[in-house]
């Protein structure tokens, strides 16, 4: 593999990651970028999936951030926390870092 390319990174690792990239192309005979029987091609269904799963992550996160993490934040800080108002306030919970 020529790199006489000045587009083309011609250090060692630059060389192996065109190598790895080649062989992983070739070896699949290019079927992972051709269309199939369902009109995507298998990095189009990849990045469907990987956009599901994120959508799920993102709102299991915030579940439990919102119904579990900041509820046990809030009790803690009232029991742990002589100087803490009854009522935290979000000027309070701002002093504190909590929030904006």
């Amino acid at each position: 593999m020529a790199c006489q390319d000045s587009n083309r990174n011609c250090s060692p690792q630059g060389i192996r990651k065109a190598r790895l990239d080649q062989s992983f192309i070739s070896s699949s005979g290019g079927k992972l970028f051709q269309r199939g029987k369902e009109e995507k091609t298998f990095h189009e269904r990849a990045i469907e999936r990987g956009k599901f799963w994120e959508y799920q992550v993102a709102e299991n996160l915030s579940d439990i951030v919102f119904n579990d993490v900041f509820p046990a934040l809030l009790t803690a800080i009232k029991e742990h926390d002589r100087e803490a108002p009854d009522v935290m306030s979000d000027a309070y919970l701002a002093d504190l870092g909590i929030m904006p």
